[in-house]
């Protein structure tokens, strides 16, 4: 059986071969909330195939730094909760584009096939200032100090 990674990336790999099926929806696997005390951590990540065409037209981030997507973020570098839209969440890769770090953005979701779950209605690269904004703003929920050097405060 593939893990979600060797998933992910086949679908990947069809994505950008123009073979992936249209509705097929991307799965992230769950939430890294362990230290959040929501049900956050039960509920699946699933990401449409139009955030991936998203982040590469709109956003101008390489395809080829997503492989592995599903365990960057289970294993994020930092989570913060959404200033401006409450419910949502940015989780903070270790992928680096433009300086700094790539982040993608969930929100709650519910529909009669998936049931509950995250759905990602964002990827794109963060400027490390505005991590520090948020963090000032109290913000963060979750950090791994080893993964984001490059913006977080010593």
């Amino acid at each position: 059986m593939p893990t979600p990674d060797e998933w992910f990336n086949e679908a990947l790999h069809k994505y950008r071969a123009g073979t992936l099926p249209a509705y097929k929806i991307l799965d992230l696997g769950r939430m890294p909330f362990q230290s959040i005390d929501r049900w956050l951590s039960r509920v699946p990540v699933l990401m449409p195939q139009k955030m991936l065409g998203k982040a590469k037209e709109k956003h101008l981030l390489d395809l080829d730094g997503f492989q592995g997507l599903p365990s960057r973020v289970q294993k994020p570098a930092a989570i913060f909760e959404s200033k401006d839209q409450p419910g949502r969440f940015v989780i903070v890769t270790d992928l680096i584009s433009d300086g700094g770090p790539v982040v993608v953005v969930v929100a709650p979701a519910q529909n009669r096939d998936s049931g509950t779950h995250w759905v990602v209605v964002s990827v794109h690269a963060r400027d490390a200032t505005q991590l520090r904004r948020w963090e000032e703003q109290r913000l963060l929920r979750f950090v791994e100090p080893a993964k984001c050097r490059t913006w977080k405060k010593e």
